[in-house]
């Protein structure tokens, strides 16, 4: 069971690995990658969250964009997330508020 996510176009959204012995689910939702392991007919683990990581140690994720957001396999055992982010990064001169777009290298421990 996914319901935290609605999509209103016809394209894959989680991601699988498939083990011998396990299956994994990923998708990105919000500023976060999200997996659910699944072995035969038992959710093995809960829904696990992994917060994507933003350039610097100081940055705040204000907004996501979740209709633009994604999780795509890539290469190997390698997957990419990418999407847009509204920052707010605190420093002495004040605020600093900034869009970007982000790039993540996701590599799934099996």
């Amino acid at each position: 069971e996914i319901n935290d996510v609605k999509t209103y176009s016809l394209e894959q959204f989680v991601k699988l690995d498939v083990l011998p012995d396990r299956l994994a689910l990923m998708y990105v939702y919000e500023n976060d990658i999200r997996t659910k392991i699944i072995r035969n007919d038992r959710v093995l683990e809960g829904k696990t969250i992994d917060a994507i990581k933003t350039f610097r140690k100081d940055d705040v994720v204000r907004e996501s964009r979740n209709e633009r957001n994604k999780l795509e396999y890539w290469y190997g055992d390698y997957l990419y997330a990418c999407g847009i982010q509204d920052i707010v990064t605190s420093s002495p001169q004040g605020q600093e508020k900034r869009r970007v777009f982000f790039i993540n290298k996701v590599h799934y421990l099996q």
